[in-house]
């Protein structure tokens, strides 16, 4: 953990430019969900130029540009937040914001939306027509309904849901993965106790060890009553009824990703949501041996991006499928 990299190239508050050596801690929180990226950032104003001048404060657009200045990974991405609150402390902005078109989707609609019998691509271009859409290829469409009041991001997470897919926004693009097709080739590994040879060292990590609380979640008898069909049922626990009434869908709602080991290594900008790398934990014995409990390709399901002065370290959650 003795490397020191920059991530945070520039911050602009209102299109003002604020000087990145005021900006004591940032926290970027990319998550392979529909809760949306996050900021959490410390700014240095003492004489309240930023809160008074700048009006950085709730509602205030803040835009970032990160970027790896030793060409280690993602070259350059801005990322543009809506701060959610900003209090003041011992003259520090506290600043909490949320990703800006994540934070778009969870307002309520104005008007009432119909897709009937689309691909999921489809229904993602109409909603977010201004984003790049990475999405996956499905059998066969769905009807669904954006009522008025509703928001966007259930309707997006109710699909995903029913197509076995994560949907999430990061660095620009709306990623839309089915689970099941997602290839589990190693990008990169992520080795503990062996620094010297590691392609990325785990300074620290913990065993989250709670899948058999998610499995309890995920893992139900998941039925739908057709006026033509009677019930449809598909899983084993606890009854779940849904207003879905495809069997496939039927088969999907218990896909999801559960999280295993939760590690601290030396940032990384190729560290994002699903992607797909190697764990490799050493016993703690003389002759190091593997320590094979663990799942060896695990999928990132949510990385922070950590910076402190001119410090950068990740934070990651990695988990499998649960198909």
């Amino acid at each position: 953990m003795s490397k020191e990299y920059f991530l945070v190239q520039s911050v602009k508050v209102n299109g003002n430019d604020v000087l990145v050596e005021h900006v004591s801690e940032l926290a970027y929180i990319e998550v392979a969900s529909m809760d949306g990226n996050k900021l959490v950032m410390n700014v240095q104003d003492q004489a309240g130029i930023y809160r008074d001048n700048y009006e950085l404060r709730i509602g205030a657009e803040v835009e970032i540009t990160f970027a790896d200045v030793n060409e280690r990974g993602d070259s350059v991405w801005i990322e543009r937040f809506i701060v959610a609150r900003a209090p003041v402390k011992d003259g520090l902005l506290e600043v909490e914001a949320f990703q800006k078109d994540a934070k778009n989707l969870k307002e309520p609609s104005v008007k009432a939306r119909f897709f009937v019998e689309m691909q999921p691509k489809d229904i993602l271009s109409e909603l977010l027509p201004h984003l790049k859409i990475d999405c996956d290829t499905f059998e066969k469409g769905a009807t669904y309904h954006l009522n008025a009041g509703g928001t966007k991001s259930r309707l997006i997470r109710s699909m995903a849901r029913d197509y076995g897919a994560v949907c999430f926004i990061c660095r620009g693009t709306l990623y839309f993965k089915s689970l099941k097709q997602l290839a589990m080739t190693e990008a990169f590994k992520l080795e503990h106790s062996n620094p010297e040879n590691a392609e990325h060292s785990i300074a620290r990590y913990s065993i989250i060890g709670e899948e058999d609380l998610f499995k309890r979640v995920l893992n139900r008898n998941y039925a739908t009553w057709d006026t033509v069909t009677g019930m449809s049922e598909s899983g084993t626990g606890p009854a779940t009824l849904i207003s879905v009434n495809q069997i496939k869908a039927l088969n999907n709602q218990s896909i999801g990703i559960i999280p295993v080991i939760d590690v601290e290594l030396t940032g990384h900008t190729q560290f994002k949501p699903i992607a797909v790398c190697s764990v490799i934990l050493h016993k703690q014995l003389p002759q190091s041996e593997v320590d094979e409990s663990m799942p060896e390709l695990q999928i990132i399901n949510r990385v922070t991006h950590y910076q402190k002065g001119n410090r950068y370290q990740c934070r990651i959650e990695l988990g499998v499928k649960n198909l």
